[in-house]
């Protein structure tokens, strides 16, 4: 069933002459079902998102115009906020690129936010200058477009990991909690 469904929905973005001799009734099922399977298949992308180790910890929020990589070592969730392009965050963040919650924080995140659950904001900025490098999203590649790519999403998370070991965190890592949340 997926290939032909990827088949033929590939076909049609190729051909999008072939819509303008649908019927607007047509155009408009079609649009909301769609639209009903794009929302089906963001929640189903989501759950290693939401059902984490450690499970005492609350779901962190996604920045708004960004978004959260996350990741699960030892029995610690660790999230990095990022910004797509055009946008900063509203403090410092160079020397804090990740939060994290565990038994370690009495499971809390570590975020300045109060409330707990926020872990960073994102605002339109022409000039990204608080975080560091890798906690902005590319030029055209969003967090949308990137979590709609599964390798894209693969390389925003091994960095991820790979920034942690360079900051002396390494154990059990367990990849099925690796996610990309966006806001």
């Amino acid at each position: 069933m997926y290939n032909r469904l990827f088949t033929d929905l590939k076909n049609i973005s190729e051909s999008p002459e072939e819509i303008q001799a649908w019927s607007r009734e047509n155009i408009a099922s079609l649009r909301g079902l769609l639209q009903k399977v794009t929302n089906l298949l963001k929640a189903e992308q989501q759950k290693s998102c939401k059902k984490f180790v450690p499970e005492n910890c609350t779901a962190p929020l996604p920045p708004s115009s960004g978004g959260l990589v996350c990741v699960t070592i030892n029995n610690v969730r660790y999230c990095k906020p990022m910004c797509n392009q055009g946008y900063d965050f509203s403090f410092l963040r160079r020397s804090r690129l990740y939060e994290q919650c565990g038994d370690h924080t009495s499971y809390k995140w570590s975020t300045q936010f109060v409330g707990g659950s926020r872990l960073a904001v994102c605002f339109e900025s022409r000039i990204p200058i608080s975080g560091a490098p890798s906690a902005y999203f590319p030029k055209e590649q969003d967090c949308e477009e990137t979590v709609q790519n599964y390798s894209l999403e693969k390389q925003q998370i091994e960095r991820f990991v790979k920034e942690l070991k360079e900051d002396g965190i390494t154990g059990e890592h367990n990849e099925v909690n690796d996610c990309l949340l966006c806001g």
